[in-house]
């Protein structure tokens, strides 16, 4: 290859580089721009229009499309998805298809980062927002908490399901929901969210029980007494 052909092929390659750099960063800007939204709606405790939803949406759906090999975006779309399936529940015939889509996206993003714990916490989510059996979810959730004990996402996420399927699993899935949780506590993460779920299941007593640190505990009980009062 002659000097100058061997130029122009450098020239090609960084500009590719260049471009490639410019829709990632993209990408990564349109999906921070809906991140933000979505942290402000969380803060200010709503859930967002039909219209909103819609155009958040849309913004990581543009991310996903710009950035298709960024795992994340395709998780973050599932995460929309799944949110919106709690806090603003869709009419049972669009349920269905919301779910579909949702598990689609993080399947997806599973089969680029196959070791990504919260990934496979969220899919035994959807698993359970679906009506799915607890012998279908609960090898989701071991391998979430194999994956990522530590994440406070991943803790939480058992702890829902966790409970919502306590009379289905067997000893040894419980007991890992147990393990994770009792870390949730010990760290202090997810408290008021812990307390919530475990009224909501009839396990307060239980939850109080995996606590052995005196700050935690005294958390717990402010907690529980401020929502029981």
């Amino acid at each position: 290859m002659s000097t100058r052909l061997a130029l122009a092929a450098l020239a090609a390659a960084a500009l590719s580089t260049s471009v490639l750099a410019s829709v990632i960063g993209l990408a990564d800007l349109v999906a921070d721009d809906a991140r933000d939204t979505l942290a402000a709606w969380r803060a200010a405790g709503r859930t967002g229009s039909g219209d909103e939803w819609a155009a958040v949406n849309a913004r990581l759906r543009r991310a996903r499309d710009l950035a298709p090999r960024d795992a994340g975006h395709r998780a973050a779309v599932a995460e929309l998805l799944t949110w919106w399936l709690i806090a603003a529940p869709p009419t049972e015939a669009r349920r269905a298809r919301v779910i579909a889509a949702a598990r689609a996206e993080q399947l997806a993003a599973l089969a680029q980062r196959p070791t990504w714990a919260m990934a496979w916490a969220r899919l035994a989510e959807l698993d359970y927002l679906a009506g799915n059996e607890a012998r279908a979810i609960a090898p989701l959730l071991v391998q979430a908490e194999a994956l990522g004990p530590f994440e406070p996402g991943v803790q939480l996420v058992a702890a829902r399901v966790g409970m919502g399927l306590w009379d289905a699993l067997s000893e040894g899935e419980r007991a890992m929901v147990e393990r994770a949780v009792r870390r949730s506590v010990e760290s202090r993460s997810n408290l008021a969210a812990l307390v919530l779920l475990a009224l909501h299941h009839g396990r307060h007593d239980w939850l109080r029980s995996l606590s052995d640190d005196a700050a935690s505990q005294r958390e717990l009980d402010r907690l529980l007494a401020s929502v029981t009062r």
